[in-house]
């Protein structure tokens, strides 16, 4: 047991580490998908956004986006590929973003899409992302309102992290795993579950599905409840 806090302990310095907001740390990952080996396509924008991206085994995803603005719509498909992926840290440090329109239709959000975007108060995940990346809103203070969709399923670790103006947050009952530190540093929220129990993790016992355990970050959670 204490072997596996101590591991614990050491997998959350380096993500924290790695996934800090300073400028220092932005660094350029992998995606989820092999596509540094795809061409880059840029789209012409005239002042508005411009989204660079590849298309790798008929699977599109945008690498880069220009002129962002404060609020960003990201179409369905571009030059009529759909949009299924954005890259691990589309949208890193970006302080413009305000407000962000995610296609209905993708499929897959890179680790730490929107790291440290400071200035974005709003968002829905789309009922195709199954999985939250780790540090997806990670350091994003000014997050007021998240919606998840039924059939996400998990939660991974530093999501939510340092999002100290979300005062609370509704969690469907598809999920079935939310990290230990997916909510670490987050203070006086509600987390309303639509679940009507919770199951721990507990390798030990050999329980292991379910939530880590201190899933919640000391932060208030609501059972059954309903949107």
């Amino acid at each position: 047991m204490i072997r596996r806090s101590l591991l614990i302990a050491l997998m959350l310095f380096a993500y924290v580490s790695i996934f800090q907001c300073t400028d220092d740390n932005a660094t350029t990952e992998e995606s989820t998908t092999d596509i540094e080996t795809a061409p880059i396509t840029i789209t012409e924008g005239d002042g508005e956004p411009e989204f660079l991206y590849r298309i790798t085994d008929g699977k599109l995803t945008i690498v880069e986006v220009l002129n962002t603005g404060s609020t960003l719509v990201i179409p369905s498909s571009i030059d009529g590929n759909q949009v299924y992926e954005l890259k691990n840290q589309l949208f890193t440090h970006n302080q413009n973003l305000v407000h962000v329109t995610l296609p209905s239709g993708l499929q897959q959000i890179g680790v730490g899409a929107f790291l440290c975007c400071s200035s974005l108060l709003d968002i829905s995940i789309p009922s195709g992302i199954k999985g939250l990346p780790q540090a997806l809103f990670s350091g994003c203070t000014s997050l007021e309102s998240v919606y998840l969709p039924y059939g996400l399923e998990r939660i991974h670790s530093l999501a939510f992290a340092n999002c100290t103006s979300l005062e609370s947050i509704y969690i469907p009952a598809s999920v079935t795993y939310i990290a230990e530190d997916a909510f670490s540093g987050c203070s006086g929220m509600t987390i309303y579950l639509q679940a009507s129990s919770v199951t721990i993790r507990d390798e030990e016992a050999g329980i292991e599905e379910g939530f880590d355990a201190g899933w919640n970050a000391g932060n208030q959670v609501v059972l059954g409840a309903s949107r």
